[in-house]
């Protein structure tokens, strides 16, 4: 029989991580002062910024994204749907687009954590298992690895920015991981006896999920395949309602996933963006070091249960899981690793969720030692939960940190918003703005309108743009660049004064403070 429905355990770790990845933003949205304004983004917020900006192309009222920090754009494509979305609903509320990111991040971020709970309790089925199933659903909530540890010594290890892996992170970050690791939950969380119901459920959110996250639901593919293989050979029978909701999961989501890839190549501009988004796995010492206490207190479980069953190979060690548990929990564990080792250039993609059934097979095994070790459950639990919720609250404090010098990643001052302002109400949508390297990443969010370069994905051919931006305010490149490409306002405010003296012998057609603007005339 499963615990009473009613326990205050979920409800007491949901507060804790929703004032967790809320208080700091509240914080530094406050801590502005009257000089300056919090751009939205306390962790990554070089692609958080790139979110507000594909938001405002759906603001405006598009469906078709281009590319926001290229010059050329290009003739855009159906990409970026989920963050086009947001920019519709915040026009129609008439609403911030800040405002409804983090709305939807919340709310994500509860998505999840209901997920995450139900997954666990089918993990855990029994009465009996509700010791690991509360040690597991706080531990992915709250946990994190090692990085803490190689901190002092100059090592920021995945555990501190790969967002993706962990669902506190993930939460914190953005909106669409959390609602897509709550969405992959829901496909993996497969009921014994399938309803119609239940195939609806699946069939829509591996449609969502296709268009919010293409490489969650290639994850939740394969690992559901591998699972249900597993089971097969552990029980010598073959669910084959899974098979056929399996098969029903890959049909709702193929035709995006197919026009991605279709996009990807056919699209000159998308495929020369995809061509340098590259996102290698980190390196296996890194890895060893993010994941340590969840492999720690596996690997002490699997000892443990096999000494007492008297067994050397290590599945057999898993024999005391319930097939379906052992199936779904290793299969995702092991492959996600096998996953992001592939020699391609979109390893780290692979990485999605990947704490989750770690943080599984470590309430295990924490349940292992304390059936087995000399010590009680309370004394291993602290041990566990200690290595592990240590980097979490550094990432807060990092931020915290950040907001009190007024990070300039963090934060836009005054002057720069009011230029940012101008640019909006003066230009026309198709202007293209030059500005330095960092400043050149908050425009497309704040105006909409293009930049020469702003960051080293969402920009086509970004190593050279930004060479060119650095030379030109570095007073190596004329006015002739200028007409070359086509800019049509120039930005020198503090950012761009670091990287030398503006070229230029006419004055500033507008000022703001110490942000000056040029307005180049064909």
């Amino acid at each position: 029989m499963r615990a009473p429905k009613h326990s205050t355990f979920p409800l007491l770790i949901v507060l804790i991580v929703i004032a967790a990845i809320s208080l700091p933003y509240i914080y530094a949205w406050r801590a502005g002062g009257a000089a300056y304004q919090f751009a939205g983004f306390l962790n990554n917020p070089l692609d958080g910024i790139t979110y507000i900006a594909k938001m405002y192309q759906g603001w405006e009222g598009n469906w078709v994204y281009k590319l926001a920090y290229s010059a050329q754009p290009g003739a855009g494509a159906y990409i970026n749907l989920f963050y086009l979305a947001l920019g519709h609903l915040a026009r129609v509320l008439r609403l911030p687009l800040l405002g409804v990111y983090h709305g939807t991040r919340l709310l994500g971020a509860l998505f999840l954590l209901w997920a995450l709970w139900h997954f666990y309790g089918a993990i855990f089925p029994t009465s009996k298992d509700e010791r690991q199933r509360r040690a597991a659903f706080a531990l992915a909530t709250l946990g994190s690895g090692l990085g803490w540890l190689a901190l002092p010594f100059g090592a920021i290890t995945s555990d501190f920015w790969v967002s993706e892996a962990y669902p506190f992170l993930a939460a914190y970050t953005n909106p669409h991981f959390p609602i897509s690791l709550a969405l992959m939950l829901v496909l993996l969380t497969t009921p014994e006896k399938m309803r119609w119901q239940d195939l609806l459920v699946a069939v829509t959110a591996a449609f969502l999920l296709s268009v919010i996250s293409p490489f969650g639901l290639v994850v939740v593919m394969i690992v559901s395949a591998a699972a249900w293989l597993l089971r097969w050979i552990l029980t010598h029978s073959a669910n084959w309602r899974a098979a056929l909701r399996l098969l029903a999961i890959g049909i709702s989501g193929a035709p995006l996933l197919l026009y991605y890839l279709w996009v990807a190549r056919t699209n000159p501009v998308i495929a020369a963006w995809n061509a340098q988004n590259i996102n290698p796995a980190p390196p296996l010492w890194d890895f060893l070091i993010a994941f340590a206490p969840v492999f720690i207190f596996t690997m002490i479980g699997v000892v443990m249960n096999a000494k007492m069953q008297k067994s050397k190979p290590a599945i057999s060690s898993f024999a005391s899981m319930q097939p379906r548990s052992f199936g779904l929990l290793s299969s995702w564990a092991v492959l996600g690793i096998v996953l992001i080792y592939l020699p391609i250039g979109f390893q780290r993609r692979f990485i999605f969720g990947l704490w989750i059934p770690w943080a599984g097979l470590a309430a295990w095994g924490l349940e292992q030692l304390a059936q087995r070790g000399k010590r009680t459950y309370r004394f291993w639990m602290r041990w566990l939960f200690g290595l592990a919720i240590p980097t979490n609250i550094l990432v807060i404090a990092i931020a915290f940190f950040g907001v009190q010098t007024h990070e300039p990643r963090f934060y836009l001052t005054l002057d720069e918003v009011q230029a940012l302002t101008w640019i909006e109400a003066n230009t026309t949508p198709d202007a293209l703005i030059l500005a330095s390297p960092e400043m050149g990443a908050f425009i497309p969010a704040y105006t909409g309108r293009r930049v020469i370069y702003g960051h080293p994905y969402e920009t086509v051919n970004a190593a050279a743009e930004q060479f060119a931006v650095e030379q030109f305010y570095a007073g190596e490149l004329g006015e002739e660049f200028l007409a070359a490409r086509g800019v049509d306002v120039i930005v020198y405010g503090p950012r761009e004064q670091t990287l030398g003296l503006l070229p230029l012998t006419q004055s500033a057609t507008q000022q703001f403070g110490d942000v000056l603007l040029w307005e180049i005339q064909p």
